[in-house]
């Protein structure tokens, strides 16, 4: 701490959002936080040198997360508006080596970038009885990178998933929008009504039009599998858990009783997940 309005702070990390440092090598960043005013803060995070996927210790990635807020209008006690402020964040970031580039280069690595921003303001009423917030944000993401992925079957950042493939260039780009209206009786509790609406370029979100709804349309013919209790016929999920559940999949009707798999089906409806 400098002064009391500046605040600097070094960073030497296991990786990005990590415990443990994917490919052995760490990552370094910092934080420069500045209030020169009472009415503003401004926030500069930035991230670099992390081997940050998982079996490309080539790869290095590099972010940088800004952001400023503006309290521009304040007059505490006023039954009606009594105050009004703004946040503004950026992102830009990239990957570079491992078969990718922050740029298209003319080795024919894709691109593989993160860009983004998000602007939201919000009013109080009432002496801060009440509280409006309206904003949304951009994103744009080639590679897929930092997009979260979706856990359809259990999936993961280390199993992947073949209703998203995240790999070198892929293409995402997203927006949303939210409002909350805030009722706060008191300084240890608020009741928030929320509404927002989020729209990608690819199935991504549920709902209509969603990732939910190709999921469950099965792709592969159907595995039997057999229970005790009974007989189900589910779709063979097209992921790497089907290897691991095949022995216990295989497993005769009669080992649970004298039931033929023919009369299960007439028996036990189809599942589908």
């Amino acid at each position: 701490f400098p002064t009391d309005k500046l605040k600097i702070e070094p960073w030497i990390i296991n990786g990005w959002q990590s415990y443990a440092r994917t490919n052995g090598h760490p990552g370094l960043g910092g934080q420069i936080l500045w209030r020169p005013k009472p009415w503003v803060s401004m926030v500069f995070n930035n991230y670099g040198m992390g081997t940050d996927t998982l079996g490309v210790p080539g790869r290095s990635r590099i972010h940088s997360d800004n952001s400023i807020e503006i309290k521009y209008f304040d007059r505490p006690g006023e039954l009606g508006l009594d105050k009004m402020a703004f946040s503004l964040t950026g992102d830009l970031g990239c990957e570079y080596g491992g078969g990718v580039s922050c740029h298209n280069d003319s080795h024919g690595n894709p691109k593989q970038s993160f860009a983004g921003w998000m602007l939201y303001n919000r009013w109080w009423f009432h002496k801060d009885l009440f509280g409006i917030t309206l904003g949304g944000g951009v994103l744009d993401n080639p590679g897929r990178y930092l997009t979260l992925l979706p856990p359809i079957n259990g999936a993961d950042a280390v199993s992947g998933s073949p209703y998203f493939v995240a790999s070198p260039g892929s293409i995402y780009k997203a927006y949303d929008s939210t409002v909350t209206f805030d009722w706060m009786p008191s300084q240890y509790i608020t009741f928030r009504f929320e509404s927002g609406y989020r729209h990608a370029d690819v199935p991504y979100f549920s709902g209509r039009g969603g990732l939910r709804r190709q999921a469950t349309i099965p792709v592969s013919p159907q595995i039997p599998r057999t229970t005790c209790a009974a007989v189900a016929y589910l779709p063979a999920p097209r992921t790497c858990q089907l290897r691991k559940r095949t022995a216990a999949r295989q497993a005769t009707p009669a080992a649970c009783g004298s039931r033929t798999s023919a009369e299960a089906r007439r028996t036990t409806p189809s599942l589908s997940w």
